[in-house]
């Protein structure tokens, strides 16, 4: 139960992640994945967004994950994501309940390389069907990987009907982070947000999300 003072937010989110979802490197420089001492989910993009946009949430985040990745530790996300464990399945009635008011994808860091766009839709056509009346933000990950191809699937799923998906382009932070060249000033290894990194991501995915729930609400 929720303790007294802390009434529900009005609307659910969820949202669908690698290791920047899931707050790696977000206290601190992360060197090691068995040093999680640096580690923060709370303080990562999501959360914050949330407590802006005013929502509940389901934060599904995790190192290494990808959209067309297949890793020893994570199938990719559309293999999994209605799913419990291998044989049990997180739909009731081919609906995930309680539907969430928005999705969130952060997802192809971990892709390096592969078209994601044949994945990506299958994802989408499905999470469609799964939650028929939900908002989905399809964000362009903060390095500005595969551009392209997200801006494909969403472009598709469009075409077909679906206007429902939108695309969220963080290219105005990509400089900032510089993938691979130390620390910079949103992220202490230039690929993980800091706190003041994920603020930043934050803020501009809330103000971008927001465009488009009030157009529609």
């Amino acid at each position: 139960m929720r303790a007294a003072g802390f009434p529900l937010r009005p609307k659910r989110a969820i949202a669908y992640g690698d290791s920047i979802t899931e707050g790696v490197g977000a206290d601190g420089l992360f060197t090691s994945w068995t040093l999680i001492g640096v580690n923060n989910a709370r303080a990562t993009w999501f959360p914050i967004a949330c407590a802006a946009l005013g929502c509940e949430y389901g934060q599904l985040g995790s190192g290494g994950w990808g959209m067309s990745k297949r890793s020893l530790e994570m199938p990719p996300l559309p293999d999994i994501w209605d799913l419990y464990d291998p044989t049990t399945s997180r739909l009731t009635d081919g609906l995930l309940k309680p539907e969430p008011d928005y999705i969130f994808c952060c997802m192809g860091t971990n892709d390096p390389g592969l078209d994601i766009t044949p994945d990506y839709v299958r994802w989408l056509v499905g999470m469609r069907k799964a939650c028929p009346k939900a908002l989905v933000f399809c964000i362009v990950p903060p390095l500005g990987v595969h551009l392209t191809e997200v801006r494909g699937a969403v472009q598709a799923r469009n075409e077909a009907g679906a206007h429902k998906v939108h695309m969220i382009d963080t290219a105005p932070l990509k400089e900032s982070f510089r993938a691979g060249q130390g620390a910079t000033s949103l992220g202490y290894d230039g690929v993980h947000p800091s706190v003041y990194g994920n603020a930043m991501l934050a803020a501009f995915i809330t103000v971008e999300a927001q465009k488009v729930i009030s157009g529609k609400d």
